[in-house]
């Protein structure tokens, strides 16, 4: 019985200098670095360029060396993020800099939302970058957004980069401005065919000429390639440079009052950096649409080349008069071609039915007629005609006025602002004009 009294009293005093010894044991430093993330922190967007601050050294600064009595620069790059941050992907994997092999590490502090990397740069005078690809996360599993379009595009458009130096660089802080194609040419009919000036307009001058030239193609109405045998060049004009191709006779390849396309594929243009060219507010991304760039070459034959262009309608009577201003292939007005829809384009809430035809005295005027014994009083009705109506020589309806007849437009000039054209272009050639009876 004593002996158990004894075991017992030996086991208690175990368990109490444990509990006491674990209690007097080191608390843990919440400032400590560790590849954490910050705790019970979520965030629910991707984290924006505005929220990497590069403290130490500034964005275009000087790397600071921390220890004189070695060689070359010890350094150190502090950033503060604005979210917390998935330690774990701040590495050397996700985060590349300018610094001797191996001799860079990584620290991530999560409740100051800070990184700190210590390294060895040569102690040359040079630009250094350092570059954030789209394997950094936020605590929330989400990626920068580099190109600042709200989207998750991957690497390298959502990368983000800036520069930094050592010792006295010798040039200029290096470029990081994406080229950018603000214009082209020509557009429209009436394009000199024996010298024709063919462009391509971006906002900066080192945008590498040679890949525009390699990646420009014209084609014609059918789809065959022409061969430009003047090289292009890059001009100044007025803050901008143009790429431009200026052939003349007879290393023409264009043919009196033909059609051709322009065309440039961006995806695969880049300035003298490296730096991928955008199209507008497209932007830094993938998969950027062609640019194609319709025109029609003028002609000193004789004869109607103008494509068919529409005038106007006026109600009179129980009809709807509508007017061209050239002759009419009558064969191509018909109830396919023309309707009437109620309401405005395009809000229509349904669609009235007329006869659709003309009287011989309506030939001379280039008109037509729509009976309107459906339409009600007051009622607000838009007319399309569609741009398969021709003219008496074979010419589309050219509802969008560039001189050019029968297009099914430019949708992915839709998707773009201050494009020079784009008032032009972005709607098909189909007519709609609105009419109250």
């Amino acid at each position: 019985m004593k002996l158990n009294r004894y075991l017992l009293l030996g086991t208690l005093l175990l368990l109490g200098v444990g509990l006491i010894l674990g209690g007097c044991g080191r608390k843990d430093n919440p400032f400590e670095p560790n590849n954490s993330v910050g705790q019970g922190v979520t965030e629910g967007d991707l984290l924006p360029v505005t929220g990497i601050t590069f403290v130490q050294p500034g964005p275009g600064a000087e790397m600071i060396d921390l220890d004189a009595t070695k060689a070359d620069i010890q350094g150190e790059i502090v950033i503060l993020f604005s979210k917390y941050m998935n330690g774990a992907t701040l590495n050397r994997n996700n985060i590349t800099i300018d610094v001797q092999n191996n001799t860079d590490t990584f620290l991530y502090y999560p409740e100051e939302k800070k990184l700190v990397i210590h390294g060895t740069w040569t102690a040359a005078g040079a630009w250094r970058k350092i570059v954030f690809k789209t394997g950094v996360r936020t605590a929330a599993g989400l990626p920068i957004d580099g190109n600042k379009n709200g989207k998750a595009d991957g690497s390298p458009y959502d990368d983000y980069m800036k520069y930094y130096y050592t010792g006295t660089p010798t040039t200029a802080e290096p470029d990081t401005t994406h080229p950018m194609l603000t214009g082209a040419g020509p557009y429209g009919g009436g394009v000199a065919w024996d010298a024709p000036l063919l462009y391509f307009v971006f906002n900066c001058q080192d945008v590498d000429t040679n890949l525009v030239k390699a990646n420009v193609t014209l084609v014609d109405s059918t789809g065959d390639t022409k061969t430009i045998k003047s090289g292009g060049v890059t001009v100044p004009t007025a803050g901008s440079w143009r790429v431009r191709f200026h052939p003349t006779a007879p290393d023409s390849p264009l043919v009196k009052n033909g059609l051709y396309y322009l065309q440039l594929n961006l995806n695969n243009v880049q300035d003298t950096h490296a730096l991928k060219a955008t199209w507008l507010n497209y932007g830094y991304v993938p998969n950027l649409p062609t640019i194609r760039i319709p025109f029609r070459v003028d002609t000193d034959a004789a004869g109607d080349y103008t494509p068919l262009g529409y005038s106007n309608c006026a109600v009179s009577g129980n009809e709807l008069l509508v007017w061209f201003n050239d002759s009419l292939d009558y064969s191509t007005i018909n109830a396919s071609t023309i309707k009437v829809f109620k309401g405005s384009h395009p809000n229509y809430t349904g669609q009235i039915y007329g006869r659709i035809y003309h009287l011989q005295s309506d030939v001379a005027v280039n008109q037509f007629r729509f009976t309107l014994e459906n339409a009600e009083a007051g009622q607000t009705y838009t007319l399309w005609v569609a741009r398969t109506v021709k003219d008496n020589n074979g010419l589309y309806l050219d509802g969008n006025g560039n001189g050019i007849g029968g297009e099914a437009g430019q949708p992915d000039w839709r998707n773009i602002t201050n494009w020079g054209y784009s008032s032009l272009s972005n709607d098909p050639d189909d007519m709609y004009d609105t009419f109250t009876p």
